[in-house]
């Protein structure tokens, strides 16, 4: 039996197999046929298009609905709407300051949280949660989220699962998440 499909982001230096052919539309396309392996170089603003390269080195945008990311040898689903273009989760805010992920958990309310890409560390994330501190008051906390054989962690000792699966499973956690 293959291995079960997971949800994940993209991220610099991941692979992923092309599920249609890929004309382009204009000369910053990357072509590409059905089956081809492409590797992920950036994303963009838009969830829906990625800068690429193909097995020659060639660089171009790819439409991300058009390939499936290859994490640990098995295919990565991404969430996907009835027209298969990417869902952003309600939880992930992108590349945002700290300053505005601590405006947007404002009022503070424990276990309020989002998440957003890290400032300083490409290709990660970062966790901002309101909780209490060590004297009872509610505080915001950032914490660097990287990902590691296909889980989270915070300190390299605890893993957790991946996102999507976290937030779709846990009855606490989805109720303080903020959606933008």
């Amino acid at each position: 039996m293959p291995p079960k499909s997971q949800t994940v982001q993209p991220k610099p230096g991941m692979e992923c197999e092309a599920q249609y052919d890929f004309i382009g539309a204009s000369k910053e396309d990357l072509k590409f046929k059905k089956n081809d392996i492409l590797v992920v170089i950036k994303t963009t603003e838009d969830p829906n298009w990625w800068l690429a390269s193909d097995k020659t080195g060639k660089q171009g945008m790819i439409p991300a609905n058009y390939v499936e990311l290859i994490v640990n040898g098995a295919k990565a689903a991404l969430p996907r709407d009835k027209e298969g273009n990417l869902v952003p989760m309600p939880w992930f805010h992108g590349k945002i300051t700290r300053e505005l992920a601590e405006e947007l958990l404002t009022p503070k309310e424990e276990g309020l949280f989002l998440v957003r890409e890290s400032a300083h560390f490409p290709g990660d994330y970062t966790l901002c949660v309101c909780g209490l501190d060590d004297k009872g008051k509610l505080a915001i906390d950032h914490y660097r989220m990287q990902g590691k054989n296909g889980k989270l962690t915070i300190d390299d000792e605890v893993f957790l699962v991946p996102w999507k699966k976290l937030c779709c499973t846990t009855k606490r956690i989805p109720t303080g998440c903020v959606q933008s």
